[in-house]
Parts: structure tokens; C-alpha cells; sequence
């Protein structure tokens, strides 16, 4: 298990030779490839270090954010990973960002199917059908307060 510290969060924009580099550090998305529509990236730094990264949309019809992407570094991931609560923290910062566009803290996400019980119980995210899950308020104010700290 990893250590527990507080992540930087940052806007980024990741151009074709970062999202290179990434794949070539052994990240697994192309970070370059952005979603059509006004996406948004955050980054969650620690000792100036990228240690994850987010892509999401404001969907102000349906008025929820909607992650397309959300990576860790390859360092933080399974049993030996460096660093714990890189996801937590970039959910979080989305739920901050859903709460600050009027959206109540609702994020819509789509999970691969072997990590959807993962997402409910350590995060308190609720199924909402195939692979789609919802942060709602309640969800997304605990995420917040525990990843965030505030």
C-alpha cells in the first residue's frame, strides 16, 4: 500500500509529445486524444511529479460532469504503487468542479466491469446501468472532505 499525501491539482493541457512521453513511461491512454466537446484536464501533482490524470466535460443540459478518462501513474497503481488516493483525489477535484457549476456534485463515469465494485465501495459511487456509475451529492461532498480535505 501506497503513502498517504495531499496532491496538487492542476488544469493541464497535454500536447502530442507529453502524451508521447507517457506512453513511452508506460501510461496506458492517449492523453493527446482528447473527447470532442469542451473537455477539461486535471492533473494531481505531488513533489512536482504527475501522478494522475482526469478528462471530464461540464454537461450543462444534463447537469452532471462526465469523465471520459482517469489514469494513474504507472507507479501508483496495484499492490506496490508509490502513492495512495491519486484516483481519490482526482474524483474529488471533479466533484469540486461539478458542486462549483451549480451541478450538485453529480458525476457520470463509465468503469471497465472488473473495477465497478471497486468504484462503490471505496469511492461511494452508485450503479446506474452496464458500466455507468453516478457520484452523487453525498458521494461527491465525502470525496471531497476525504480526498480534499475540505
Amino acid at each position: 500500500m501506497g503513502a498517504k499525501v495531499k496532491f496538487q491539482i492542476e488544469e493541464i493541457i497535454v500536447d502530442k509529445s507529453m502524451s508521447d512521453d507517457l506512453i513511452t513511461a508506460g501510461w496506458n491512454f492517449d492523453w493527446n486524444d482528447s473527447q470532442d466537446g469542451d473537455t477539461h484536464k486535471l492533473a494531481a501533482y505531488y513533489k512536482n511529479e504527475l501522478q494522475g490524470l482526469v478528462e471530464f466535460e461540464r454537461d450543462s443540459r444534463s447537469l452532471f460532469n462526465f469523465i471520459y478518462l482517469v489514469e494513474s501513474a504507472p507507479h501508483n497503481i496495484g499492490k506496490t504503487k508509490m502513492y495512495e488516493g491519486v484516483h481519490g483525489a482526482l474524483f474529488a477535484s471533479v466533484a469540486k468542479d461539478s458542486l462549483d457549476a451549480g451541478f450538485e456534485g453529480f458525476v457520470v463515469f463509465e468503469a471497465k466491469t472488473v473495477l465497478i465494485n471497486h468504484y462503490i465501495t471505496k469511492y461511494g459511487a452508485k450503479f446506474i446501468h452496464g458500466r455507468r456509475l453516478v457520484f452523487d451529492t453525498e458521494a461527491s461532498i465525502k470525496l471531497i472532505h476525504d480526498y480534499l480535505g475540505e
